[in-house]
């Protein structure tokens, strides 16, 4: 969750889960990339994503994970707040209506049921048996 809102990412695009690492501090231009991490001797650029989706930057707590994604200019790491688990958004949840012109953001979800956020919060186990299933199509953070 991000200031109160859900988000999902294409699971495609995920590469992995880690604990929250302070980045370190790096000249850019825009407000939102925290730094960088060493990630397996692979430096990754950390950008906060509340701060990319125009909300308050986030401070870090125990809860905050890195998701690891790859893009078309590269890898990068995620601040989230949490990770809650792997869902499955049928085609006919999206309405690709343009609600802002940040290309970060291209759909919205309907929900099948009247609130997401009702659902019971996914333990550390069911989230990792939840990464492995292949039917899954996108994390929810």
């Amino acid at each position: 969750m991000l200031g109160g809102d859900e988000y999902a990412l294409p699971i495609g695009q995920v590469r992995e889960v880690i604990a929250y690492t302070e980045p370190r501090s790096i000249a850019s231009r825009v407000s939102w990339v925290r730094g960088v991490i060493n990630l397996r001797g692979t430096i990754l650029p950390v950008c906060d994503l509340s701060a990319r989706l125009g909300r308050r930057p986030r401070d870090a707590d125990d809860e905050s994970r890195i998701i690891v994604v790859a893009g078309e200019d590269g890898s990068a790491g995620l601040i989230v707040g949490d990770v809650r688990e792997v869902i499955t958004v049928a085609p006919e949840q999206l309405d690709r209506v343009k609600v802002t012109a940040d290309p970060a953001v291209t759909a919205i979800a309907k929900p099948r049921s009247p609130a997401w956020s009702s659902r019971p919060r996914a333990g550390p186990a069911e989230r990792r048996r939840a990464g492995r299933s292949s039917a899954a199509t996108a994390l929810l953070v």
